[in-house]
Order: structure tokens, then C-alpha cells, then sequence
């Protein structure tokens, strides 16, 4: 998750279009060469998926936030 969001990050700045195309296949490349014996082991790749791109894209708010005036 992590690394598909740093890719659409770098896609949305302006880096290219090929990170959208790693960003977007990234997920489906992950089911394809994950053993996925069970329904529990599918919802826990997909549940860890999306943790990791939160996870980014929280962390891209905190590093670039602008300040706030406040005052």
C-alpha cells in the first residue's frame, strides 16, 4: 500500500505517467503472487493494502502541511 501511494503521489506531482500505471497494477500484481489459501488471508491483504496507503498519504499531509498563521 505504501509503495503504490508513493507512486500516485509521484504522478499527481508531475513525475509521469508511469508511476500512475506502477501505482494502479501494483494491487493486482500483490494477488496475483500472494498465496491466498483462505478468505481470511485475502481480507487481511486488502485490510493491510489500504492501512499502507493511508498510512502514506498521512504521512505526505504531515510532511507537507503549510502552517497556520493562528494569530
Amino acid at each position: 500500500g505504501i509503495a503504490s501511494a508513493v507512486l500516485l503521489l509521484a504522478y499527481w506531482l508531475g513525475k509521469g505517467g508511469l508511476f500512475f500505471i506502477l501505482g494502479v497494477s501494483l494491487p493486482l500484481l500483490l494477488v496475483l503472487f500472494t498465496p491466498l489459501a483462505t478468505i481470511t488471508a485475502l481480507l487481511n491483504l486488502i485490510s493491510g493494502f489500504f492501512f499502507g496507503f493511508c498510512a502514506a498519504l498521512f504521512i505526505y499531509k504531515l510532511v507537507c502541511a503549510k502552517p497556520s498563521g493562528g494569530s
